[in-house]
């Protein structure tokens, strides 16, 4: 598992009931297993997941138990026994990126892009900077929206209100990651015109996802 990534748990129904002492969370210390501190949530507007957050450590194993009867769905069905083992990847195997703003402002929001643009990680910039730790090595590209009202996504405006659009800028190269690397970059998000500066390389993916669409539609 990456660091980055906390533990998800699907159900097939809702829960009305579970008991958190029913939990448990060990760390395997040379030999021995020992309890690791967690916290178990239900993730935010979702019904049927939820979540287990820890303090991951780089090549560290842990184990989760579940005992029987720990959780209760909605139609009175229990989950069984279970135990399910984890390992997260060493240091070695990610890169860092240290990003720095120019002319930025408090209200910079950056995302790193995969895949066109699937938001992978997201940070509000603090003091002109925001770094990345425990990337995955890939291909990123970088964007950046003006989070003017602090809800940390990005709003298109209202037109009734007279309200513009927050304002988003492109990083106009990419970022090609390694494992084990560290990267330094600058950018100044306002030093080329804002109409012209999504890299032509994500318009390409974002027009070859249309036309497999299209042709799917076709079909």
């Amino acid at each position: 598992m990456n660091l980055n990534s906390n533990v998800l748990i699907d159900f097939n129904e809702p829960v009305v009931q579970y008991v958190d002492t029913a939990i448990h969370l060990y760390k395997k210390v040379d030999t021995l297993w020992v309890n690791e501190p967690f916290l178990f949530r239900q993730r935010q507007n979702e019904l049927m997941e939820y979540e287990l957050l820890a303090e991951w450590r780089p090549g560290v194993e842990y184990r989760l138990n579940i005992d029987s009867a720990a959780f209760v769905g909605l139609y009175g069905l229990h989950t069984k026994q279970q135990e399910t083992r984890l390992k997260f990847k060493g240091l070695d195997q990610y890169s860092t990126l240290y990003l720095t703003i120019q002319n930025s402002r408090p209200s910079y929001v950056v995302q790193l892009l995969s895949n066109g643009e699937k938001v992978a990680r997201q940070q509000r910039v603090e003091k002109g900077q925001a770094d990345f730790y425990f990337l995955s090595p890939s291909t990123y590209h970088i964007r950046i929206f003006n989070d003017r009202n602090g809800n940390g996504i990005w709003d298109t405006g209202l037109y009734e209100d007279k309200e513009s659009a927050e304002e988003v800028y492109y990083f106009p190269g990419r970022i090609d990651t390694r494992a084990n690397w560290d990267y330094t970059q600058e950018w100044d998000p306002t030093l080329l015109p804002i109409e012209g500066q999504k890299p032509d390389d994500i318009k390409k993916q974002k027009s070859t996802t249309k036309e497999r669409k299209s042709k799917n539609a076709e079909r």
